[in-house]
């Protein structure tokens, strides 16, 4: 039986929301779709073996990064795609969500995020769901708001506070970093490039300041790693989940270039010393 999420008061800082299997593979469908129309790619680069999330026995909490409105799509296909079976829930501003409410059946719920008082609720409403499935799975912006990908990484403390409580009723959680950069490289579209990290347990996982600790540095740096890929314009850093691989440039000149023998890319490799290590172009 669910227990109410906070005192007498405060039952209602959730709106609660509905996970559907079927809905959420429908969404993912229809967020692939539109990851492939508005991007060149979505490409995938990780520290560590993604492979195994889907059959993690642990509650799973993923900090994703948050600088644009496209990153719950990115979470939805890297969701259907790295952890298909997982049952998962993650927070959104109340209002929104009660504009679109259709978010409730991928497991969205609601709360006020500049509530002081909502972590509790918010705390309690998780662990309700981490008990309810087999494989739980909580996605969530640790950072509570858009943040540019250079800035320093300021996390709010529900993460943190789960984490901790998870950890002291005996099922500490895995905890995975996902940051998501959107740069231009040749193509007309841009990049959506996704880099995961798993998170080093803290000495003391029963306490919430360490694992805000640790989700804080954990961030900073996997997206400072990203970032050093995004710069480099490397693909062969990364696994393509979306689109049509690095040689792609456009259907129809594609064609045309296959039909003439002429490659297809843009080659920049021969450029690249007029930008790396000589100061810029002289």
């Amino acid at each position: 039986m669910p227990r109410p999420h906070g005192p007498a008061g405060r039952r209602d800082a959730i709106l609660p929301g509905r996970w559907n299997a079927r809905f959420f593979s429908f969404f993912a469908w229809y967020s692939r779709r539109l990851v492939a129309k508005h991007f060149h790619a979505l490409r995938l680069s990780c520290d560590s073996c993604t492979e195994g999330l889907d059959a993690e026995p642990r509650p799973l909490i993923v900090a994703l990064s948050h600088s644009s409105w496209w990153d719950p799509i990115a979470a939805v296909v890297m969701k259907d795609a790295l952890m298909p079976s997982r049952a998962s829930c993650s927070p959104m501003d109340r209002v929104q969500l009660e504009r679109f409410g259709f978010f409730r059946k991928i497991g969205i719920f609601g709360i006020d995020p500049d509530d002081p008082g909502a972590a509790g609720p918010m705390t309690d409403y998780v662990m309700d769901r981490m008990r309810e499935h087999l494989r739980p799975t909580l996605i969530i912006t640790p950072q509570g708001r858009f943040a540019d990908v250079r800035a320093p990484v300021e996390a709010r403390p529900g993460a943190a506070l789960l984490a901790a409580r998870l950890a002291r009723e005996g099922r500490a959680p895995r905890v995975v970093g996902m940051a998501v950069e959107y740069p231009f490289w040749i193509d007309r579209r841009p990049e959506m490039l996704v880099r995961t990290s798993d998170f080093a347990a803290p000495a003391d996982s029963s306490r919430a300041s360490a694992w805000q600790r640790t989700i804080e540095r954990g961030m900073a740096d996997n997206a400072a790693a990203l970032a050093g890929l995004s710069v480099a314009r490397e693909t062969s850093g990364f696994r393509t989940l979306v689109g049509r691989g690095s040689g792609a440039v456009h259907p129809v000149f594609d064609a045309w270039a296959r039909m003439r023998g002429t490659p297809t890319a843009i080659d920049m490799s021969g450029r690249r010393g007029l930008v790396q290590g000589t100061g810029g172009v002289r």
